[in-house]
């Protein structure tokens, strides 16, 4: 099989391809199968209904879930994109996301009295240069450079994603599974905390208590030996293996098939 990058966000959410330049990117790369894993929100598929389509595209998500105060990232893969309940579950996730940053805002209103919620919420910014809305409006409004700069406030502030009502991984599983879809830990070596290998193997073995179908064991900034140790886990547990650039377009560094892993090194059986 060729190559294979299951983990790739567009404009819809903070990425900055349209789904047509990440089919022509794909196609560019030899990249075979690919899924499109936006941030609580699947409308990308809405647009690749009913598409003649050169590159084989897996139904994906990326979904919010939180546990032990930390945000852990739930990949939802092949499943029903007319599942109207699961459709209403990424909504509300979705709902969840921007209260996190309209949380924030309200924070930096109070030494930033120039700065508005109902300006904030007529804002609108361009798509197509990735990030999201509060970090452009910051930018727009002098109070970062650029919209990466405002990364920092979000630090500055001791504003986490963790503070969010997110749901919890259970239940972030189970919701997949109820819409006939696979739950897959995403790129634990950059959300775990830890500071040995050993922590890194206890904790990761403690979440796959949880129902997930697999781990993103092939990620853009896993070491070797955190990529072992997640193979490790899914070979004596029987569980899939997948691959993910986290590729944002001009957003982020990572790009598309920077992993150069062929399916023939993962664990797909129930994709292909």
């Amino acid at each position: 099989m060729k190559k294979v990058d299951l983990h790739i966000h567009s404009m819809y959410s903070d990425g900055t391809y349209t789904v047509n330049e990440i089919i022509e990117r794909a196609k560019e790369n030899q990249v075979e199968l690919i899924s499109i894993c936006d941030h609580n929100c699947i409308e990308a598929y809405d647009e690749l209904e009913n598409k003649k389509l050169d590159v084989k595209i897996l139904p994906g998500v990326e979904i919010d879930s939180v546990d032990d105060y930390i945000d852990f990232h739930i990949l939802g893969y092949n499943f029903d994109i007319h599942d109207q309940q699961f459709k209403k579950f990424i909504e509300e996730n979705n709902s969840r996301l921007e209260l996190v940053n309209v949380k924030l805002l309200e924070k930096v209103i109070r030494d930033h009295p120039a700065l508005s919620l109902q300006e904030y919420q007529n804002f609108s910014y361009d798509r197509k240069k990735g990030g999201w809305k509060l970090l452009h409006y910051f930018a727009n409004k002098g109070i970062c450079e650029t919209i990466w700069d405002g990364f920092e406030i979000y630090a500055r502030y001791h504003h986490s994603y963790a503070e969010a009502n997110f749901p919890s991984i259970d239940e972030v599983c189970d919701q997949i599974h109820k819409a006939n879809g696979k739950a897959i830990l995403a790129h634990p070596g950059k959300t775990i905390p830890y500071h040995t290998l050993n922590e890194f193997k206890t904790y990761l073995e403690r979440l796959l208590e949880h129902p997930f179908d697999g781990v993103e064991c092939y990620y853009s900034s896993h070491s070797e030996k955190i990529t072992n140790i997640c193979l490790g886990f899914c070979h004596k547990k029987k569980r899939m293996i997948t691959c993910g650039s986290d590729c944002h377009g001009e957003f982020e560094k990572t790009k598309m098939d920077q992993l150069n892993i062929s399916g023939d090194f993962l664990q797909l059986k129930d994709f292909i």
